[in-house]
This record gives C-alpha cells, structure tokens and sequence, in this order.
C-alpha cells in the first residue's frame, strides 16, 4: 500500500513490517480515539491500546499494549495516513508468540540499550517490550509482556514477537 505523504518524505517506507505474520499476526481494523488530540506522532510500529467503543489510542509508558500500529498518524513528523479522509481507521498488528516483526527507527526507542538486550538474547535470556511514555517499543525489565525481543539487526532494526504471558 502506497503511503500519501509530502515531498519531504516520498522515500520513506513503513517503519513497521511483518517478517512471519501470514498467520501467526492479524491486522485488525479499528478507529482511532475520536478525542486524538494529536500532541504526539503515531508511527507504524508504535504502541496501541483500546480503549473501548471500538476505538484505540497512543499507549503510554505504563499501559498494557493491545498491539502495533500499522498506520503513520505523524502530522508533526508529516505524514498521516488516517485522518486525512475523515474516517480515521486504524489497522493494528496483533502478534502472536510465533510472529516475527520488523521494526525500523525512529518507531522504536533508539536511546535504550540494545548492545545489551542482544547480548541478552544471545546468554538464552528473555527481553520483554512495552511502551515507553512515547508508546515507542523500548525495554521492560518484568511484568506482564506484550511483546518479546527477538533480534536486534543494526541500530535501525528490532525484531519483535508477541507475547501471551506474564514475564517472570
């Protein structure tokens, strides 16, 4: 699907893409809170909870994510996929533990520490994501999981799985 976008970004591609997703990953369609009051950009791999209603919104650091936002809703960063046409729906990624998601910068928290999470991955430990106050995906030390590390690429790359159960 081609992205409607200005001159100043006609060569960026979705931050968010499905590596394993046939079946193991289902892009589900919802509205965005009617309420938006777009104060933060909403990129495809951010953060989405529902919130009712049919509707979800941009997570924050300390909500439970319900999963991946496939859209660009960043009129600050100058695209905006969805609100454009008045009917403001949304499609979000809901992975399962055996779904495998790319996710490209700047749709994740760059400032955390990835050397380390994949030094992590590589001892056979897990490394839980959430939300961070930005609802880009960035590292959790416990609690309940939304999605899993998988892999971190380069420093513009995270693969991510879905998770279904609490972290320990």
């Amino acid at each position: 699907m081609a992205i409607v976008t200005n001159m100043n970004h006609v060569h960026q591609s979705r931050t968010l893409k499905p590596r394993y997703a046939r079946t193991q990953a289902t892009p589900q369609a919802w509205s965005l809170d009617s309420t938006w009051k777009f104060t933060k950009d909403i990129l495809p791999g951010s953060c989405m909870k529902r919130i009712g209603n049919g509707e979800v919104t941009l997570c924050g650091a300390s909500d439970v994510p319900f999963g991946l936002c496939g859209n660009w809703i960043a009129p600050v960063f100058g695209i905006d996929e969805v609100t454009n046409d008045g009917n403001w729906d949304v499609a979000v990624w809901v992975l399962g533990n055996d779904a495998i998601m790319a996710v490209s910068a700047p749709a994740f928290d760059t400032t955390a520490n990835w050397t380390t999470a994949k030094a992590n991955l590589a001892a056979g430990q897990r490394v839980f994501l959430g939300p961070d106050a930005n609802g880009l995906l960035t590292i959790k030390s416990s609690g309940e999981c939304a999605f899993e590390l998988v892999d971190v690429e380069d420093a513009n790359t995270i693969l991510v799985t879905g998770c279904a159960h609490t972290a320990s």
